[in-house]
């Protein structure tokens, strides 16, 4: 199926193909969070150690008296344009390489180590969707994903993306975890992450507005996710994040 426009807010009509990746593979939008549910001390501090970013353009801080958010906020915002940047890097140097796959032929190309980081100061905190969309400032990379009339999501080989990971932090299978099933089953700390998120794009740190009933709140909390590119979650689990 294609869709118009969405690969998130998209202002102008770009053709988005819903297609299922390969078995064997992760999408871009899973592998970034699959990198944010690790980066956190030492691993985030490695991070900010390695590739080329300055850590003056990743780190996020408050730059004026007024800046209300709180250091859970800032140390959020920190790990997700880390992760977003060290993945993006690895991509750039071939250390990691992406894929897309042709749905009439079946064959998966594999696209080029350029283009992944042509940002200017400014690193975007989120991947936004599997998509790369041209003139779309969180969504740039190579070309090679329009084919047949449509852009085409892009993934990795899960055998090489966690090989990758692990070499990366220098972690043990233990110290990553089993492979996660793109978009099925995170684990809790994430959910309540993307909960934390939702909450906060939507009512700010004052949270939901009185009045405001549970089943309401998850509806509201759920779309945001939806549409987002993230997973569901349970009223219990936005309770936690509250």
């Amino acid at each position: 199926m294609v869709r118009r426009i969405d690969c998130r807010n998209v202002d102008q009509d770009v053709p988005c193909a819903d297609d299922a990746i390969p078995k064997g593979s992760i999408s871009l939008l899973d592998a970034f969070w699959r990198l944010v549910a690790l980066m956190d001390g030492d691993r985030l501090e490695r991070a900010l150690r390695a590739g080329g970013a300055d850590p003056e353009a990743v780190v996020e801080r408050r730059h004026i008296p007024d800046d209300a958010r709180s250091d859970w906020e800032l140390l959020s915002e920190t790990r997700r344009r880390t992760s977003n940047f060290t993945l993006r890097w690895a991509l750039e140097t071939a250390e990691l390489v992406a894929c897309v796959r042709d749905p009439e032929t079946g064959d998966v190309l594999r696209l080029v180590s350029e283009g992944w980081v042509d940002w200017d100061d400014d690193i975007p905190a989120l991947v936004t969707s599997n998509f790369i969309i041209s003139g779309e400032y969180d969504s740039i990379g190579p070309s090679g994903t329009f084919i047949r009339g449509a852009l085409r999501p892009v993934f990795f080989a899960r055998e090489e993306f966690e090989t990758w990971l692990k070499t990366f932090f220098d972690l043990s299978s233990t110290d990553v975890g089993p492979s996660l099933p793109a978009m099925t089953s995170r684990p809790r700390a994430q959910r309540v992450e993307a909960a934390k998120e939702a909450i906060l794009a939507l009512w700010g740190r004052d949270g939901p507005p009185a009045g405001l009933t549970e089943e309401m709140r998850q509806r509201e909390i759920n779309q945001w996710l939806k549409a987002n590119g993230r997973i569901h979650v349970s009223k219990s689990t936005i309770k936690r994040a509250l």
